[in-house]
């Protein structure tokens, strides 16, 4: 299903990995370690569930690398969800621009330190039996989150930005008058700033060396973002996924109700569980959800937690 745009997907990614000389191409050197890799599908979608495009990525198998050889460091901070709102709640209070961007190909732009081999990846392989020398970090290597966080900070403190000790991936300026917060996930950022020529004026210095798609803020970590400017308000709802989380558990027909669990409710591990139900997953999600909008479930969700070393027993 959908083979055409999957391929065109490919096509993208492998062009993408050209122009940024990810790799060139060696004889299979003698005993090296040689990482394999895999294509990972996933459809971007719109802030209301319509497709937005399909994404194909080409991805080391990080679990083939081998400590002290392929890789060293590997931690990368991202931001917190209580940054977030913070952000959001100040932009909305001091009225300031507000835009997200989103780093295309964020973890190729990433600079290795280890001397890492790969196969050829599937389905572009030319069968001269040589193998690909990276020159630039790739998605699922164990340091690529790191090579990319460090490599984009740079880029950040080159800007004046300053990285801030509560959280660090929030970056904050005072430069030419303007209040301006930065909050970085991954490769996502959310911008604000009281000054509408400064937005400007950085993103054109990061496009001057990242591809970046920008746009007004609408949806940014499954975070549902309406903004009324004129009001000072700024709403923040994350349906799209909680319902998402209702349809793949079988509780799209369910009722809603104003407390999540009744008062004096006792949780016991069931004798009759076979390991069958994802329960790790939905705890997951309800978490995330918890993190974004609804601490009004904490209670409840952390006494569901409590049982995940025995939801497969």
């Amino acid at each position: 299903e959908n083979s055409e745009e999957w391929i065109a997907a490919m096509n993208d990614e492998m062009a993408s990995l050209k122009k940024n000389e990810t790799w060139h191409l060696v004889e299979r050197p003698i005993g090296a370690n040689i990482v394999k890799n895999r294509w990972v599908y996933r459809i971007k979608e719109n802030s209301d569930g319509s497709v937005a495009r399909f994404k194909a990525r080409l991805v080391a198998k990080g679990f083939t690398q081998k400590k002290g050889i392929d890789f060293q460091e590997t931690f990368a901070p991202v931001v917190k969800m209580t940054s977030v709102r913070t952000i959001l709640a100040i932009a909305a209070h001091e009225d300031m621009e507000l835009v997200q961007f989103d780093v295309k190909t964020a973890f190729l732009h990433g600079e290795l330190e280890e001397e890492i081999f790969m196969e050829q990846p599937i389905g572009y392989n030319d069968n001269s039996g040589r193998v690909c020398r990276l020159q630039k970090s790739l998605y699922g290597l164990k340091q690529a989150p790191r090579c990319w966080n460090e490599k984009f900070h740079s880029f950040l403190k080159q800007f004046g930005l300053n990285r801030s000790k509560a959280d660090n991936c929030v970056y904050i300026s005072n430069n030419c008058g303007a209040k301006t917060i930065l909050g970085l996930y991954v490769d996502d950022g959310l911008l604000a700033s009281t000054s509408k020529e400064f937005v400007t004026k950085m993103i054109k210095f990061l496009e001057q060396h990242f591809d970046m798609e920008v746009r007004n803020i609408d949806c940014f970590l499954g975070l549902q973002i309406i903004r009324e400017r004129k009001l000072k308000l700024l709403k923040v709802h994350q349906e799209t996924f909680i319902r998402k989380i209702l349809t793949r558990f079988a509780m799209n027909e369910c009722k809603p109700v104003k407390c999540p669990s009744d008062v004096g409710t006792k949780l016991v591990k069931s004798e009759n569980f076979d390991g069958s139900f994802p329960y790790r997953e939905l705890i997951g999600s309800l978490m995330y959800a918890m993190l974004g909008t609804r601490p009004d479930i904490a209670f409840a969700v952390s006494k569901l937690a409590q049982f995940l070393d025995c939801s497969n027993e």
